[in-house]
């Protein structure tokens, strides 16, 4: 139970509804502009670089991130600032450099709404699009469960009951928004408000990071708090602690900067912000619009969840009953004044929903357009409505779901966001970025492969992998430990203090799961040597993105927002 004054419960909760008013108008406004499917799912092609880069960077930071890796941030402290860096150079401008011209192209060409109609076309395998897309519809439906329980958690934390009880009451408040907001505007409607949001959140975890540090006593109060923590055995730390890299759970934290930065590659809903470009020079200055933003707002929150464990346990003990689950909402609470905490609480779960709605058009379309309209032939009109009717379901599905692992205890928000990651990655990561630059690539390899990359990739989960040892509802079999904690290797890098131990309860399903995709992709496509595409459609395909790649003299000018010869509102927006 919180400690709040009715006062402050009541300004969070006044700001948080007008900040829902201004979603259910946005998305109004939205659905007059959503005529039809293509509308619906890629906002017409028509997205500038400025809501192009935004859109690309909320969608990649969500509460999930903010909330659940403040979780991690508190629990290996400093270490977790390599997960910033490596997001926004990997996560963030490689996929725009390698892959945004190439991925625009070929959606454009294919009339492409969906990563499984895109790898159908591409291989021309149909098998290959129907699998895509019901691991797509599983999977994007378990990461819709980890963005509920970071939303619920922020909610949670301002409604006075037991802990149990308003996580319930606050997933069903998001689900209900999420439902509504979703059906009216689709894809237009979460373009449209993510730049608000993304301001909002900048200035928010920005914020946050200065009041928290304000309240430890800046870099120096940081850092003597975290060796204290380190210091103090009841905290039962490994050694290396909190200020060191990889700090105290090694081969744990490189796995999540793995999947965090390199899963991106296989995310749906990244790949297709591609096809809601309206030309290619668009994403040249969404790609610097979405780094910028990325690294500001990924380099802050990783720093806040350290800073919410020196504030809680060494500075002002029994403040609130925080811990490394609600370490974030408990900073805000503590640090800002009620008002603006309720405005960065409201923008945070603001722009957690419009993440939820791209993850929900993803996992819906699955079924509506990759395998409903594909194989029953229905109109746009037809299957539009489906689509509408699936998502409400991946919502419910979501609840029900993250109510349920928060009562059983079945994992953390950034465990069970990147299994999702890691599954879709082992089956989609790999043909995807191959198949934009290797003409030798079979659809046959792509499903092969992908089924024995997802079947390592969920059984190393449930059986192995300490994140998923929750699922056992405290039964895990010792044998399975013991195989688990088996030490294959142990590596001392660039000095490190802590060395990095191999073990498989500490190795990420993600950096198994994709080595092993990629090598049984190129092997089965060697031997599979009749099954790429005829020759004629491969240098069709080639020859349109060697042209999209191919930009004029004449570049984009820097957005400045004034209508010009080079640049008008239309284009940036």
């Amino acid at each position: 139970m919180t400690d709040i004054d009715a006062l402050s419960l009541f300004s969070i909760w006044a700001i948080f509804g007008a900040y829902l008013i201004f979603l259910a108008i946005a998305g109004y406004y939205a659905k007059r502009k959503t005529k039809n499917l293509s509308d619906f799912m890629v906002a017409g092609r028509s997205i500038g670089p400025i809501l192009l880069g935004i859109s690309f960077g909320v969608t990649y930071f969500s509460a999930v991130m903010v909330v659940g890796g403040g979780r991690y941030s508190w629990n290996w402290g400093l270490a977790t600032l390599w997960i910033a860096g490596l997001n926004t150079l990997v996560g963030v401008v490689m996929t725009f450099v390698f892959f945004g011209k190439r991925t625009r192209a070929l959606g454009k060409h294919f009339d492409s709404l969906t990563v499984p109609q895109l790898l159908g076309k591409r291989y021309q395998e149909k098998n290959l699009q129907t699998i895509t897309a019901i691991v797509q519809l599983i999977f994007q439906t378990i990461y819709v469960i980890s963005i509920y329980m970071g939303l619920a958690t922020l909610l949670a934390v301002v409604i006075p009951a037991t802990y149990e009880i308003t996580f319930i009451i606050a997933t069903v408040i998001v689900g209900i928004i999420t439902i509504i907001y979703l059906n009216f505007g689709g894809s237009h409607g979460a373009i449209l408000t993510d730049a608000v949001e993304a301001i909002i959140v900048l200035v928010g975890i920005v914020v946050i990071f200065i009041a928290g540090m304000i309240a430890i006593g800046g870099f120096p109060g940081l850092i003597s708090g975290l060796q204290a923590i380190e210091a103090d055995p009841t905290y039962g730390l490994d050694s290396g602690g909190l200020t060191t890299f990889p700090g105290n759970s090694g081969l744990a934290v490189i796995g999540m900067v793995a999947v965090t930065s390199f899963g991106v590659w296989g995310l749906p809903q990244m790949i297709t912000r591609f096809y809601t470009a309206k030309e290619k020079k668009t994403l040249r200055w969404g790609l610097v619009i979405s780094a910028t933003w990325a690294f500001a707002v990924a380099f802050f929150a990783w720093f806040n969840g350290s800073i919410s464990r020196v504030l809680f346990q060494i500075e002002s003990p029994g403040l609130f009953p925080a811990s490394d689950r609600t370490s974030i909402p408990y900073l805000m609470l503590a640090t800002l004044p009620p008002v603006f905490a309720g405005v960065v609480m409201a923008a945070i779960t603001a722009a957690s929903l419009t993440t939820g709605e791209k993850i929900i058009l993803m996992a819906a379309s699955s079924y509506s357009i990759d395998v409903y309209q594909e194989r029953t032939g229905a109109s746009d009109d037809k299957t539009l409505k489906i689509t509408r009717i699936v998502s409400t379901l991946v919502v419910i599905f979501g609840v029900i779901g993250s109510i349920f692992v928060l009562i059983y205890g079945l994992g953390a928000i950034l465990d069970i966001c990147m299994f999702a990651w890691a599954a879709m990655g082992s089956v989609i990561l790999v043909p995807y970025i191959l198949g934009l630059f290797w003409r030798k690539a079979t659809g046959k390899a792509a499903v092969y492969s992908g089924l024995i990359a997802l079947t390592i990739s969920i059984l190393h989960y449930f059986l192995f992998y300490q994140g998923g040892h929750a699922f056992w509802f405290g039964n895990y079999p010792d044998a399975l430990g013991n195989i688990a904690s088996i030490e294959w290797m142990r590596l001392e890098l660039f000095g490190v203090a802590s060395p990095i131990a191999f073990t498989l309860e500490a190795a990420h399903p993600f950096i198994l799961c994709i080595p092993v995709s990629l090598v049984l992709f190129v092997i089965f496509s060697w031997r599979d040597k009749d099954g790429a595409p005829p020759k004629e459609f491969l240098n069709e395909i080639f020859s349109v993105m060697k042209e999209e790649e191919a930009l004029p003299e004449t570049e984009l000018n820097i957005p400045s927002g004034k209508d010009s010869p080079e640049v008008s509102r239309d284009r940036l927006y």
